[in-house]
């Protein structure tokens, strides 16, 4: 089923000076998606939600939100959609409440009714009377999201929405926003340097790295994907790599604390044993080889390996 287009990005740069911090940039979310925007540090995903919010200007390219061009036509583009950052700010010595009715004081239509509805569905009613102030770290985040739906938009982007959190207040955010796509079809743009929580909570991921889009597709995609991976332990993970980098067909994804994780192409026939071999003819110890299923974390560190 091929579900109508939320947000589009077609062919977008971004220059400063002589960087690009966005290059040709394409991707596109579908309405009810939960999207991931993941990439290393400097990689483009601040610029390019910036550039989705016409917050700042673009080089080249075109931004549609609900199939209105963000450009041509501004209001009713910009309507549709709503965001966070990663520590939203509201005035500290009101209430919860209070912070939320200041902005829907810029619409005709906000009632009460639906600022205390949404106070509830963010778990937020027993305490809409305290001073914002007194709120924990997840409790301004859980503000944060009532806050972006004020207006009822199709469209939620969320930028680290985790951040500074404990694992259980992650945990909340995480089922928030699922509620939310659930029970609302809100589409959702998420940007986080949390692999493991991007790939549990999104249906669609977009890797970028270096203002280019690396990938594109379906969550399950990356978890399905057909590749030979194994983490290797040795008694010594750092000369262990430089030789395993030095194999043909053998393509070193990431030293870890207590493993190397690596990929074997399937074209060519390596041999376990024969890399055992190897690495204890170097007086390196082999304690175990294990097969790993594919992740959205090793998709990462396979694409983006640096030079």
């Amino acid at each position: 089923m091929n579900n109508k287009k939320a947000v589009e990005l077609k062919n977008i740069s971004k220059i400063y000076g002589k960087r690009h911090a966005v290059d040709n940039l394409s991707f596109y979310v579908e309405e009810g998606d939960i999207l991931g925007l993941i990439g290393p540090n400097g990689a483009g995903k601040s610029t390019t939600i910036k550039i989705t919010l016409k917050l700042i200007n673009k080089n080249s390219g075109t931004v549609k939100i609900e199939d209105y061009d963000l450009d041509t036509s501004y209001k009713k583009a910009i309507k549709h959609i709503s965001f966070t950052s990663e520590s939203p700010s509201f005035y500290e010595y009101l209430n919860g409440y209070e912070n939320l009715r200041l902005v829907a004081n810029l619409h005709k239509t906000i009632s009460n009714d639906t600022i205390f509805d949404l106070l509830k569905s963010v778990g937020l009613i027993e305490s809409y009377k305290k001073k914002v102030k007194t709120y924990s770290t997840g409790m301004k985040q859980r503000l944060g999201l009532a806050r972006a739906m004020l207006s009822n938009p199709k469209i939620i982007l969320l930028d680290e929405p985790t951040n500074g959190l404990d694992p259980r207040g992650m945990n909340d955010i995480y089922n928030l926003i699922k509620k939310l796509n659930r029970e609302n079809k809100t589409t959702f743009i998420i940007s986080s340097h949390l692999l493991h929580d991007i790939e549990k909570i999104c249906n669609k991921v977009v890797l970028i790295d270096n203002g280019k889009t690396i990938f594109n597709g379906d969550m399950q995609s990356v978890l399905n994907k057909n590749i030979n991976l194994f983490n290797i332990y040795t008694s010594n993970n750092s000369e262990a790599a430089e030789l395993i980098k030095e194999l043909d067909g053998v393509i070193c994804i990431s030293n870890n604390i207590d493993s190397i994780t690596m990929k074997i192409n399937s074209n060519d026939i390596i041999n376990i044993d024969s890399l055992k071999k190897l690495l204890l003819k170097n007086s390196i110890q082999v304690t175990d080889v294990e097969k790993i299923k594919p992740s959205l974390e090793t998709l990462f560190f396979l694409m983006t390996k640096e030079d």
